[in-house]
C-alpha cells in the first residue's frame, strides 16, 4: 500500500511539474535542465537563511 501511495504522490508531482533540482550527479552533463537547475540553486542561495545553531 505504501508503494501505491508513493506512486500516486509522484504522479501528482509530475503532473504539476514540481521537480526538485539536484545538487549534481552523473546525469547532469547530459540533462536538458542543467541551466534551469543551476539558476534555481543560484536563486535559492540568495534567499537561504541557515538555521540558528
Amino acid at each position: 500500500m505504501r508503494l501505491g501511495e508513493l506512486v500516486r504522490v509522484l504522479e501528482r508531482v509530475v503532473a504539476h511539474e514540481c521537480f526538485h533540482p539536484r545538487d549534481g550527479g552523473w546525469g547532469c552533463a547530459n540533462c536538458p535542465y542543467t541551466s534551469a537547475c543551476k539558476g534555481w540553486h543560484r536563486e535559492w542561495s540568495k534567499t537561504f537563511v541557515p538555521p540558528a545553531a
